[in-house]
């Protein structure tokens, strides 16, 4: 497939570079700039327990060292020396610290994870609610969020904790290079180049899984998109009934196979590397191991130093190792971190004024005046020249073929883009000029994707304004203004009936019970300016014509714009707004424009009038 190919092509671009350092650098510091900020003296509790593990094992085996020679003198002479007890205890007592410093640090650990957890998940949450759609419908932010959602906050979790370790194995490598260095220089230089493949091997397949991670955000959001088929009883029973379940089933494979494939083909590459940096390793710490025994045997050590030099090798070696290993998986984890980070400085691509222009409660006067807009990174114009004026109090229609521009001028309405050239003005400002969220609550919008609420009933309606502190008596009212009621009154427990069946005593609704759930939110919301697309495509005949009667008869200064295919509802509007290519073509009453022979309208309307004759 096309796209597998491309991925891979990008796969090999990204390289190990002195950019990712200084980032994982910058990700240091801003992580433990935010623990720091909140848990000032775990911070510090944490940094001695990491010192503490650091250099208790090279105090303890020094004085195990010291004990053995004790103990070999006594075979000798007989005699125990005095300080011989002093030692025993000291060796306990380093024991216990060393104990109390594991578990303390263990404990610390877990709460800065779950900190972390709690921290930056509602961080990422809280960026994509404050975050303009123009943002989120960009297909390269779909990619990147995409990333985070799958990969989580637990890179970033893993990334904080091992800082600390590679700190300890740091202080480890110091400890050890002294102790060692005082018997010659050269045996840390020969543990050091064992050691030195590890980061490479760490380093290459972290960098090769980032990759393929992130080049490949396209093909894991189609092999999602496939998978989510099979997940709803809905999707299921079309996909069923088409005979496509095979069809699916071997796409979600394929996508699924070729993605882990890289997996495994990069794990497979880091085990035959590992073999050769292991065996080398394993090669250098014996090499310095003999030379110590042959030190022993010259008469130029004691059995007791022995083990304690023997020791300070492992230690060595292992810091060595763990802090390469622990560096590479740092470089690997510090790539999703920068992306977490990118998300969380991401700016909107709608500048919203923070000082902006308040309106008051009165309905405005809304213009679309000398409108063109495209879509980012397109080139198809979806708006010409666009102009409209809507009164406080109209009930206007918009009408026309899919794809004709009805929705995208919603979209302006509720500055969800800016206008290529032209402006929408509100009582003769600039919509650019408005505090947003002021705007927002003039407005109750009806789109054609809402959301089904697996909330209680009277939650689902009240989650429409929630400053009104889901007012029972509200609810009801909008229930019955959207003929949901009526259904909500059936069940054993009404509007405290539990939404869904993906709880156990939820209950399922129709297509048409959710959409008059979520028109009774906008009844609920009731705020001058309402917005309605396509509001009754799946609820039935009768209910459609009681539901527009209600919104015909809203107060005077109540603003309604509707946006439908059905002909049988938008001819009551007070005005039609008939648009075509982007541009508005026809305007004016039902009346007016039937009176345009070979208007567009009147096409239209007797196209769709004659499929009821």
């Amino acid at each position: 497939m096309e796209e597998l190919e491309n991925a891979e092509m990008q796969d090999k671009k990204v390289k190990f570079n002195f950019e990712n350092i200084k980032s994982l650098i910058r990700n240091s510091f801003r992580i433990n700039k935010i623990i720091w900020k909140q848990h000032k003296a775990l911070f510090v509790i944490f940094g001695i327990t990491i010192f503490a593990l650091s250099f208790l094992p090279f105090l303890r085996s020094s004085v195990n060292g010291k004990v053995i020679d004790l103990l070999i003198n006594f075979i000798k002479t007989n005699t125990l020396s005095t300080v011989f007890p002093l030692f025993l205890a000291f060796y306990l007592i380093i024991d216990l610290i060393y104990a109390i410093s594991g578990t303390t640090s263990d404990y610390i650990g877990y709460l800065f994870y779950k900190f972390l957890e709690e921290t930056f998940s509602l961080l990422v949450i809280k960026k994509k609610g404050e975050l303009d759609i123009a943002t989120h419908e960009g297909s390269n932010f779909n990619d990147f969020a995409n990333k985070i959602d799958e990969s989580g906050v637990w890179h970033l979790q893993n990334f904080s904790d091992r800082q600390f370790y590679i700190l300890e194995n740091l202080v480890r490598i110091i400890i050890a290079s002294f102790v060692i260095i005082q018997i010659k220089w050269w045996l840390v230089f020969i543990i050091l180049v064992g050691t030195l493949p590890e980061i490479y091997k760490e380093v290459k397949y972290g960098q090769r899984v980032w990759s393929i991670w992130d080049s490949k955000s396209e093909v894991r959001r189609k092999y999602l998109q496939y998978k989510s088929y099979f997940s709803t009883v809905t999707n299921l029973s079309e996909i069923k009934l088409f005979g496509s379940v095979k069809h699916f089933y071997d796409k979600i494979s394929d996508l699924f196979n070729n993605f882990q494939g890289e997996l495994k083909k990069g794990e497979k590459s880091k085990y035959i590397i590992g073999l050769f940096t292991d065996s080398f390793s394993q090669i250098a710490i014996s090499l310095v191991s003999i030379y110590f025994i042959f030190e022993v045997i010259h008469g130029k050590l004691t059995i007791g130093n022995l083990t304690f030099l023997l020791a300070s090798v492992n230690n060595l070696h292992g810091a060595f190792g763990n802090f390469f290993s622990f560096l590479g998986k740092q470089y690997q984890d510090s790539l999703f971190v920068t992306d977490l980070f990118k998300l969380l400085d991401q700016e909107p691509t709608v500048d919203y004024k923070k000082d902006g222009v308040v309106i008051n409660d009165k309905t405005p006067k809304i213009e679309f005046k000398n409108i063109t807009f495209k879509y980012p990174n397109t080139d198809k114009i979806v708006l010409k020249n666009f102009n409209l004026t809507i009164n406080p109090g109209e009930k206007i229609a918009i009408v026309g073929i899919n794809g004709a521009g009805k929705t995208t001028l919603v979209k302006l309405l509720c500055r969800f883009y800016d206008p290529t050239e032209g402006e929408v003005l509100v009582d003769g400002v600039n919509l650019k000029e408005l505090e947003i969220n002021n705007w927002y609550n003039q407005l109750s919008i009806l789109s054609q994707e809402y959301i089904k609420y697996y909330l209680l009933a009277k939650e689902a309606i009240g989650v429409g304004d929630v400053k009104k502190l889901f007012n029972e008596k509200l609810i009801k009212e909008a229930a019955k203004s959207s003929e949901a009621h009526a259904f909500i009154d059936e069940w054993e427990h009404k509007y405290d009936q539990m939404l869904g069946k993906i709880y156990k005593e939820g209950k399922e609704l129709s297509i048409g019970q959710w959409q008059k759930l979520a028109l009774a939110r906008i009844f609920y919301r009731s705020s001058p300016i309402m917005v309605l697309d396509e509001p009754t495509s799946s609820i039935d005949a009768e209910t459609e014509k009681n539901v527009f009667e209600r919104l015909t008869n809203l107060p005077d200064d109540r603003t309604v714009i509707l946006i439908s295919h059905r002909f049988s509802t938008v001819r009551y509007a007070d005005k039609i707004c008939v648009i075509s290519d982007g541009e508005l073509k026809e305007y004016g009453s039902h009346e007016e424009l039937m009176e345009i022979k070979d208007g567009l309208y009147h096409n239209l309307f007797e196209l769709q009038a004659e499929g009821y004759r």
